[in-house]
């Protein structure tokens, strides 16, 4: 599987892209953006909180608890004084690198059903609900934040998923599979939970119309269209 080092590096140019094609097509202001980068690149080494105990891993709760509580403060920066944005930006990076990393560490196993497409899906729509319902972040706002941590759990899962095919030997790792997958047998009963959550998220989450209509409107189709046709044109 793609080691840590490597999954952060992934998660960035992946996120970094996304995120210069937002500012591209003015949907955020630069600010916002990098919230959203800071999200992306957390998605990106969140699956791997259910390894076992190890140095990448308690450095990955401290990257994670500093770039989501930071995430977090920008995004809701006018919505309450400094002193309380300090208070959560400490509560929730203490929340992270300490209880999220005991529990994990007690009740995970390493590329179980936390490495899951379904998963994946799961934090992206916890995220929306929390900015949406805790953050009192626009509906629009809250479906990016949610995107970009999907993008950047996804992103990893891949990468997990490419570096369990050896190229050279042409042959196919054990762990080919154990990424990206849509449960697990062996925890039918975490499965059907993971869906009902899900299911349920689903339904009281805030309205994606607007999201989706600015994202691909016809103006910003034809925005990529000619950006592309630019590059093209300067390759050759």
């Amino acid at each position: 599987m793609a080691n840590f080092v490597t999954h952060v590096i992934g998660a960035t140019l992946v996120t970094s892209i996304c995120v210069g094609g937002t500012l591209l097509l003015d949907l955020v202001s630069p600010l916002t953006a990098l919230a959203y980068f800071g999200l992306g690149v957390v998605g990106g080494i969140l699956p791997d909180i259910d390894a076992d105990k190890s140095i990448p891993v308690r450095m990955g709760f401290a990257i994670l608890g500093l770039l989501l509580a930071t995430s977090s403060v920008m995004l809701a920066k006018n919505l309450y004084p400094w002193a309380i944005l300090l208070g959560i930006w400490i509560l929730i990076f203490l929340g992270i690198r300490y209880v999220l990393y005991f529990v994990f560490n007690q009740f995970t196993v390493h590329r179980g059903l936390f490495h899951s497409i379904p998963c994946a899906i799961l934090t992206g729509l916890l995220i929306v609900t929390a900015s949406y319902y805790v953050f009192t972040l626009s509906a629009e706002m809250s479906w990016f934040a949610g995107c970009f941590i999907f993008l950047g759990f996804m992103t990893h899962l891949c990468l997990d998923e490419l570096y369990s095919v050896d190229l050279f030997n042409a042959r196919i790792k054990k762990s080919f599979g154990t990424a990206l997958k849509f449960g697990s047998r062996a925890n039918l009963t975490g499965t059907l939970v993971l869906y009902l959550v899900i299911a349920g998220l689903s339904y009281y989450s805030p309205p994606y119309e607007l999201f989706v209509h600015r994202v691909f409107s016809q103006k910003n189709l034809y925005k990529i269209q000619a950006q592309v046709k630019n590059f093209f044109d300067r390759c050759q």
